[in-house]
């Protein structure tokens, strides 16, 4: 992984979202997100307990709240979180985080290429 993401990666360490649920708000860590899926004008965030929360933000709303952190839209209707991937398949175009096989778009392909360093 490139010295810039790696540097990136960090700042997650102290970064919260507070998810409403029901008549109050839950604390969760960024490190506990490992991707945010488009669901029309919602978006589930699944999270490392396997759960995942329904939110009201759109995929767009995701892109500018994530900005500078670990987090990259790798799909148009996916943001993963880089910390959580555990493989790539470049010929099948995704990438798995836990169980989950998650599309990479063409558009964003790139973006992955200059992220991570692959060996052949």
């Amino acid at each position: 992984m490139s010295e810039f993401y790696k540097s990136i990666l960090l700042k997650n360490e102290n970064v919260y979202f507070y998810f409403k649920k029901k008549d109050r708000y839950q604390k969760i860590p960024a490190v506990d997100i490992l991707f945010v899926k488009a669901e029309n004008n919602y978006t589930e965030v699944h999270l490392r307990n396997e759960s995942k929360i329904l939110c009201s933000k759109t995929i767009i709303e995701w892109v500018t709240e994530f900005q500078g952190s670990s987090f990259i839209r790798v799909h148009r209707s996916f943001i993963i979180n880089l910390e959580a991937v555990n493989a790539i398949n470049l010929t099948m175009s995704k990438l798995y985080i836990d169980k989950m096989e998650i599309p990479i778009g063409r558009t964003y392909r790139q973006i992955l290429d200059q992220i991570f360093r692959f060996v052949k």
